[in-house]
């Protein structure tokens, strides 16, 4: 997949399981009025649109590639044939769906009940730990550009909006963010805003 092409849309019908290869697909649950948010980003190793195929309904995500992937298709009939015919792997199965869906009712709960400076510490706080950084030394640049239109998407919020959130973020001394570039000054502190109630931050 070309870097923003579309792996499948929201409410079409499941065509298969998918495995990446390699880059990183961006996991986009709609929203409002015609708003989107991005629950969740899968990396090397990552199965797609296990649920959709096992349960039997259309998509309720869409799914786009972040950057250049390679990805592989399983057809639905052998992997159902596979799973229900041996135990462990259905075992598996059915615990990484669980995972799956803790961690998307998480995605959801962050939209619905917590600040957009929650949400966007909370979004930096999740880019730093999945990509991490380029030179861990100097504090730590996000090792991938980030565009506005993807952190406003991150957060669930409009681009308008997503510059006040950063100018308060930024005044707190806890970001730095140029050109695309998303430097984390203050990681303990961002962890602090996102989960105000916690310690620690949970990552997936």
């Amino acid at each position: 997949l070309k870097k923003n092409e579309l792996l499948f849309k929201n409410k079409e019908k499941p065509s298969g399981i998918f495995l990446v290869e390699s880059g990183i697909i961006k996991i986009i649950s709609p929203y409002g009025k015609n708003k989107k948010f991005i629950t969740k980003l899968v990396g090397k190793g990552g199965i797609i649109g296990m649920e959709a195929a096992v349960i039997e309904r259309k998509y309720i995500t869409s799914c786009q590639a972040h950057i250049e992937s390679v990805i592989y298709k399983i057809p639905v009939e052998p992997f159902l044939k596979l799973i229900y015919t041996n135990r462990e792997c259905f075992n598996k199965i059915i615990d990484l769906m669980g995972k799956e869906l803790d961690f998307a009712r998480n995605r959801i709960v962050c939209l619905s009940q917590k600040t957009g400076k929650q949400r966007l510490a909370e979004a930096v706080v999740w880019l730093h730990d999945f990509f991490g950084v380029d030179d861990p030394a100097s504090g730590g640049t996000v090792s991938v550009a980030v565009k506005p239109s993807d952190l406003a998407e991150f957060v669930g919020t409009a681009t308008g909006n997503l510059y006040k959130l950063l100018t308060l973020i930024q005044g707190l001394g806890c970001i730095e963010y140029k050109y695309n570039k998303l430097k984390v000054l203050n990681h303990k502190k961002l962890v602090e805003i996102a989960n105000p109630d916690q310690k620690e931050f949970g990552k997936e």
